[in-house]
C-alpha cells in the first residue's frame, strides 16, 4: 500500500499560498484562520448563550488558552472544523433540521485529508450528545 502524507491537503493549500505570496502569505493566512476561529467561537457562544458579555469573555479565554497553538499548522484548521462540528450538532439537536447533518458528513472527510491524526477525536465530540440521549432513554 503506498504511503500518503497525513496532512497532504493542508500542505497543498499552504504551498499554493506560499507560491502566490511567500512567507507573508503564510503569516496572513494564519492570522485569517485565527480570526475565523475567534469569530466562530464568539458567534456560536452568542447564538446559544444569548449573552454578548459572556460570549466575549468565553471567546477571549478560549483564544488565550489556544495562543500557543495558533501557528501555520493543520491543527488551526482542525480547531475551526471542530468548532463548526459542535455548531452543526447543536443546530441539529435544537431544530431537528436535516440540513445540519450534511456538514457533519463533509467535515470528517476534510479532517481526514487535512489532519488525519485527530480524525478519531471527531467522534469524541459526539459523546456528550450520545450520553444525554442514553440518560433520557433510561429515565423514560
Amino acid at each position: 500500500m503506498p504511503y500518503t502524507y497525513p496532512h497532504w491537503l493542508y500542505d497543498v493549500i499552504i504551498y499554493l499560498i506560499y507560491s502566490f505570496s511567500g512567507f507573508a502569505g503564510i503569516y496572513i493566512s494564519t492570522v485569517v484562520f485565527a480570526s475565523i476561529l475567534g469569530i466562530l467561537v464568539y458567534y456560536i457562544n452568542d447564538k446559544f448563550s444569548k449573552n454578548n458579555f459572556i460570549s466575549l469573555v468565553v471567546t477571549l479565554l478560549v483564544l488565550y488558552l489556544l495562543k500557543d497553538f495558533i501557528a501555520a499548522r493543520a491543527q488551526l484548521v482542525t480547531f475551526i472544523l471542530f468548532t463548526l462540528t459542535i455548531f452543526f450538532i447543536e443546530m441539529f439537536v435544537n431544530t431537528k433540521k436535516k440540513r445540519y447533518l450534511i456538514p457533519l458528513i463533509i467535515i470528517p472527510i476534510l479532517i481526514a485529508n487535512l489532519h488525519v491524526a485527530v480524525w478519531p477525536f471527531y467522534f469524541i465530540l459526539f459523546l456528550p450528545y450520545i450520553a444525554v440521549k442514553i440518560v433520557i432513554i433510561k429515565i423514560v
